[in-house]
């Protein structure tokens, strides 16, 4: 998703990596601010690298050769995810690429289960995070979509954790006004480039 695609809006993503959690910037002052993009990079490869097979799993795609043991860990869980629940991937949706309008932010799910009015979002970091619940809410909102899932899989040990909660407007209300924190700093991050 380059930048281009979305001139005149701010991508959800890009709001909420603004706000990092307490124990994220602790973890960064550990391991020293060089050492922590190091690894952060190498965490975005695999990612990119899973989130491209998953799509050409479910779109029935050439498969991209998965490039690290971590990857292959994260797609064996993925396989693992489909057997337990029985998921067949052409029962699935990706690369929907959502844009409201009225609040000018757009973003892009991972995955789509229409049948129930599913949106999962894909993750292969250590954890679930908080913020995590709050961008898939912003999708399944604007989907109109009752459900909003976390499927984690672990680069690690080859398993997954999969967590499911209603959409609520708690969560819309919390992204709204991260949208107007985001926007009232963007404005003075504009003026320091210049």
């Amino acid at each position: 998703m380059g930048d281009e695609l979305y001139e005149g809006f701010d991508r959800v993503s890009a709001i909420l990596d603004t706000y990092q959690a307490p124990q994220l910037i602790d973890w960064k002052i550990k391991v020293g601010k060089k050492e922590a993009k190091r690894i952060s990079t190498i965490a975005t490869k695999i990612g990119t690298n899973v989130d491209l097979w998953i799509r050409a799993d479910i779109s029935g795609a050439k498969y991209p050769k998965l490039n690290s043991v971590e990857a292959e860990n994260c797609i064996r869980a993925w396989e693992k995810f489909k057997e337990d629940y029985g998921i067949e991937v052409k029962a699935l949706g990706v690369g929907v690429r959502l844009f409201n309008e009225q609040t000018k932010v757009c973003g892009e799910p991972d995955i789509l289960r229409p049948t129930i009015k599913e949106v999962i979002d894909v993750k292969t970091s250590s954890a679930i995070r908080e913020m995590y619940w709050i961008q898939t809410n912003w999708y399944g909102t604007n989907l109109n979509y009752q459900f909003k899932s976390v499927l984690r899989l672990d680069k690690n040990l080859g398993i997954y954790e999969y967590e499911r909660r209603e959409i609520n407007k708690v969560d819309a209300e919390v992204f709204d006004a991260l949208t107007v924190v985001y926007r009232y700093f963007k404005q003075f991050a504009k003026g320091d480039e210049e």
